[in-house]
């Protein structure tokens, strides 16, 4: 779960946020909120996340799966 902001720490509802190694993703509501379901098996490991929206410069997000909910959140600043 997390929630992605722009560069003024607005919510950023549409962004897509994506678990490429498991194969799993998520597009943020109007409120910059998303949730992702992982498999168990990935728990205990580190996953690689990329939040990406058009307009916006993609980020990176390395993630320690530490328990059954961990938080995630982002800051997309806009491209020129």
């Amino acid at each position: 779960v997390g929630t992605v902001r722009d560069g003024a720490g607005a919510p950023l509802g549409g962004a897509q946020v994506v678990a490429a190694d498991h194969a799993v993703g998520a597009t943020t509501d109007a409120r910059g909120a998303y949730a992702l379901r992982l498999p168990r098996a990935a728990r205990g490991d580190t996953v690689d996340l990329v939040v990406r929206r058009v307009g916006y410069a993609s980020r990176p997000l390395r993630v320690a799966l530490t328990g059954d909910t961990v938080r995630a959140d982002a800051t997309l600043p806009a491209t020129a």
